[in-house]
């Protein structure tokens, strides 16, 4: 399997995807025993949890045409958007043309739908101008942040990074451009 779109794998090697990414499942009939030739896949079966098993065929891809054949490939793709956020299992193998069944497979996906959340605290000297949210602050003021990821459905991939955007007197219109903010996720700012 390849994952196309967003994955990360934490230090025990489970699989975090976004719901914007796709599996993509290959299976190939290769060169065996059979003096050069190979059938080509027949279908590609497979399961997500416990619903039933679907097969896809129509997906083949020759490559190197007959009769000289020496591989014959099948892809197909999983879109992870029509799953819900949680655990999921995927069990898959392929069947040849000449009815040899590949050994089942298991792929055990964390889907992980949530942002994480990120905390901010000013520190001291500031000022919160009355019945206001503004706060003002001198190039003296820490700020830190924090963030969490939240565990839904028995999912957190975890934070990746904090990244943060200056808005001030001198440049109050943001812009696209966004800095990455190095641990202890203190912010210092001098003008």
């Amino acid at each position: 399997f390849i994952v196309k779109g967003k994955e990360f794998r934490d230090i025990e090697g489970q699989l975090y995807v976004s719901i914007e990414s796709v599996i993509i499942l290959r299976a190939t009939d290769s060169l065996g025993t059979n003096d050069g030739w190979v059938s080509g896949v027949l279908v590609i079966n497979y399961q997500v949890d416990s619903e039933g098993w679907i097969g896809i065929t129509n997906y083949a891809i020759m490559t190197n045409p007959l009769p000289y054949t020496n591989t014959a490939d099948s892809v197909f793709q999983i879109n992870i958007g029509r799953f819900t956020e949680g655990i999921h299992a995927i069990k898959y193998y392929a069947v040849d043309n000449a009815g040899n069944v590949e050994q089942e497979k298991q792929l055990v996906l964390y889907v992980d739908a949530t942002a994480p959340v990120t905390y901010y605290q000013i520190g001291e000297p500031k000022y919160q101008i009355p019945e206001t949210n503004i706060i003002v602050i001198t190039s003296d003021t820490a700020v830190s942040f924090t963030a969490d990821d939240p565990y839904v459905s028995g999912v957190s991939s975890g934070v990746n990074r904090i990244e943060y955007q200056v808005l001030s007197a001198q440049s109050p219109v943001p812009t696209d451009i966004w800095q990455e903010l190095p641990e202890p996720y203190t912010l210092n700012l001098t003008y």
